[in-house]
């Protein structure tokens, strides 16, 4: 529909503002425009924001599906990290598995926000292999790797790191000089 196109010029030139008066005003509002709502309040640092609009949305039972879930998904995970919001991260997780999409970029905010959390090394290592039990479906970024390696150095799990890095290199995840740098910080 036309208003998606609408709410997405103004969520993609930053007008939250103009982009949420859009989104009201819309008398059905499918998948695409929760998603985009959401992560306009979550690339705005409206982090609460975006968080009260994805429970709500949650809340009407909107099925989501294909890349609207990814996109809304990705987007209250990045605003559960930002602002320190475990308990929903840990609920979008629950949800996350029992769509079974525990993978690709869903996986890899899953594992930065169990990092980012605080000595949740556990909880982040189990979403990679989850995701390396996937991996032939769709690879695991790069990020979430160099996510675990960083957070285990970071807090002293030095063998932690190290089997990261063992996994990483039996699947044959090509690494850029980023995830190297990170890497070589853990010897």
């Amino acid at each position: 529909p036309v208003a998606n196109r609408v709410l997405l010029s103004y969520a993609a030139c930053g007008d939250i503002e103009a982009a949420r008066r859009v989104f009201d005003r819309m008398p059905t509002r499918n998948g695409m425009a929760w998603a985009t709502m959401v992560s306009a309040y979550s690339d705005g640092c409206f982090h609460r924001k975006a968080m009260r609009l994805f429970a709500h949305m949650c809340h009407r039972t909107l099925v989501l599906d294909g890349d609207c879930c990814s996109h809304v998904i990705v987007a209250v995970l990045r605003s559960c990290t930002r602002v320190g919001e475990l308990r929903l991260g840990e609920q979008v997780h629950a949800l996350v598995i029992k769509k079974g999409r525990v993978r690709g970029d869903i996986g890899s905010s899953l594992v930065q926000l169990y990092c980012e959390s605080g000595g949740l090394h556990r909880s982040a290592r189990r979403v990679l292999v989850t995701m390396m039990q996937h991996h032939c479906q769709e690879p695991i970024p790069e990020g979430a790797w160099t996510n675990l390696i960083t957070s285990c150095h970071r807090d002293g799990l030095l063998n932690e790191a190290i089997d990261v890095l063992r996994d990483m290199a039996s699947l044959g995840v090509l690494r850029s000089s980023f995830s190297l740098s990170s890497i070589l910080a853990v010897f």
